[in-house]
Parts: structure tokens; sequence; C-alpha cells
């Protein structure tokens, strides 16, 4: 589904990039690769990508019997992933991700007139919780940076250690990447049970079908 392979970077042996690309489709895009950070790249980058791709075409569609008309998407809250400044798309994405209540601004304006449509928002909604909650370490959860309680060393009442400490921050996309591979893997066990409940959707009736359409 990811086919822009004249943007691929290479990877080294543990799956991360050995440098930093700002390259893809802006609504597309990682907040990795977005923000232009230092954060390395791993294949935790290609799923939040994928999440993205799937809300896009779970909301505009992908083919005229259900696309939706330019009036119709003009305040849909997924338009903030495709501005001019990939800072503040970064921004927008890692609000949207955050929580699961901020990602149903997204998933609430999914399309009604795409068949199926509500197994595909519990998939998007299920690879997003794997990527961003499902953590036992609570630095690894969400997509906002976090402030830590972390100081510089310094003892007593020293006010600008206490500054230096209020401004330290931990980034959750940072501290993800040396679990990429487990993460990976349940990313993995997600979107297979997925497609075999799709096998399993058009063995059904009918009358099921119909149930299935409408979410």
């Amino acid at each position: 589904m990811l086919i822009d392979f004249d943007h691929a970077i290479d990877i080294d042996d543990k799956g991360v990039a050995r440098h930093s690309e700002q390259t893809g489709t802006l609504p597309f895009m990682s907040v990795n690769n977005l923000e232009g950070n230092s954060n390395e790249r791993t294949a935790l980058d290609d799923w939040e990508s994928m999440i993205y791709l799937l809300c896009w075409l779970g909301t505009f569609g992908w083919n005229s019997s259900n696309r939706l008309e330019l009036d119709d998407t003009a305040k849909l809250s997924i338009n903030q992933w495709d501005t001019d400044d990939t800072s503040v798309i970064a921004k927008n994405k890692r609000v949207h991700m955050e929580t699961n209540i901020n990602f149903q601004m997204i998933v609430d304006e999914f399309n009604r007139n795409i068949d199926y449509i509500g197994p595909l928002q519990a998939l998007v909604e299920m690879l997003r919780a794997e990527l961003i909650d499902n953590h036992n370490d609570p630095k690894l959860r969400g997509s906002m940076r976090k402030r830590t309680n972390t100081s510089n060393g310094s003892k007593g009442g020293d006010i600008f250690a206490t500054v230096e400490a209020r401004e330290q921050k931990i980034d959750p996309f940072k501290e993800r990447v040396a679990n990429w591979k487990s993460i990976s893997e349940r990313l993995l066990e997600v979107i297979t049970k997925a497609a075999n409940g799709s096998s399993n959707i058009l063995q059904k009736s009918p009358s099921e079908h119909m149930d299935l359409k409408t979410g």
C-alpha cells in the first residue's frame, strides 16, 4: 500500500535508518520525518505512516463511488495533516495520536458511504493503540513530548537547576526506538487478524454484509 520506494532509505542490521530523511507525502509522513528530528528511523515510522494512510482513505474514499465532494471536506480535522508547514502537521499529528479520545476527531469523520467502514475504523484504532498506548513503560506511551523531573545533578536551592529540570522532556517516539521490533510484531499481529477477519466477512450472507457495511 505504501509505494513510494523512490523515497526508501537504507537501514542497518538492527532495523534503524542510518540517516534521517524528510521525504514523502505530507499527510502520510511520520512525525519524525515531518520534524526532521534526530530520532532514529525504524519500521515504526512505516507503521505510523500506514495508520495515516488508512485514515486518509477512510475519510476521502478511494474511487468515484465513495469519494467525498470537495465542498464536504473543507472542515475535516484530517486536513490539519495537509498544510504547507511540516512542523504544524507534526504538531497536529502528535495531538491527534496522543489519546484515543483525540484520535476520535479523525475516526468519527470517516466516510459512511464506504463499504465496511466499521471494520476499517476498528483497525486503525487498534493499530494506534498498539503503537501509542499499549506499553508497560510510561515513557513509551503517548505522542506528545512530556516534561520530566530529572535535574542536572545540582543540589540545594539552585534555581537554574530547577528551571533546567522543568525544561527537560522525553519524546515517546524516541523512547520507542529501542523496542521497535517487539512493537512491530504486535502491530503485525493486529493487521494479520484484520486480514483474516476480512476473509471471514466475504463469506457472510448478504444480510450480514449490509450490517457490516454500515459499521
